[in-house]
């Protein structure tokens, strides 16, 4: 999951939406406030088929934190899967409101994690576990877990400290 930049400053691109669909507002929260990666309008696009892009939609719709507009779903000629795309246009009073309001990210050395989306740089999947090898500032870590060693956005929402984990 990231925030890209487009050719128009006034348009950033998430990419990567998790299957929790509060998970992907948080990420997308946290590159838009913690890193200023700010822009009026976020686009975000998903296959009809993952049912991703609307369950986002969805939420920041029950939550209020901003306007969403979606197109029709069309096939897009790369992958033969039908696409939608969505506007997001966010109210940050809202937004950061909701952000607030859920627990900080708060790692250390040695914590125990479990991941909670798949597609985490393609190294994750649900209940993939590790530990905190090392923090690096306020946005990295290094986990070591299954898998091997690898360097994670702290701030996004893909970990949760863990009871379990190794």
């Amino acid at each position: 999951m990231e925030l890209v930049s487009t050719q128009c400053c006034g348009l950033k691109e998430y990419t990567g939406l998790a299957d929790d669909p509060a998970i992907s507002l948080e990420t997308m929260c946290r590159y838009r406030y913690d890193m200023d990666y700010k822009s009026a309008f976020i686009l975000f696009t998903d296959p009809v088929i993952n049912g991703r892009g609307i369950a986002l939609k969805n939420l920041i719709v029950k939550l209020k934190v901003g306007i969403v507009v979606e197109t029709e779903a069309v096939e897009n000629h790369n992958t033969g899967k039908m696409l939608v795309a969505y506007i997001f246009t966010p109210n940050d009073t809202k937004l950061r409101k909701w952000l607030n309001a859920l627990p900080e990210p708060d790692f250390k050395v040695g914590d125990k994690i479990v991941a909670l989306d798949n597609d985490h740089y393609s190294i994750t999947r649900n209940g993939w576990t590790g530990a905190v090898t090392e923090v690096m500032d306020r946005v990295n870590m290094r986990v070591t877990g299954e898998g091997g060693i690898f360097d994670c956005e702290v701030a996004m929402a893909y970990f949760r400290k863990s009871e379990t984990a190794p």
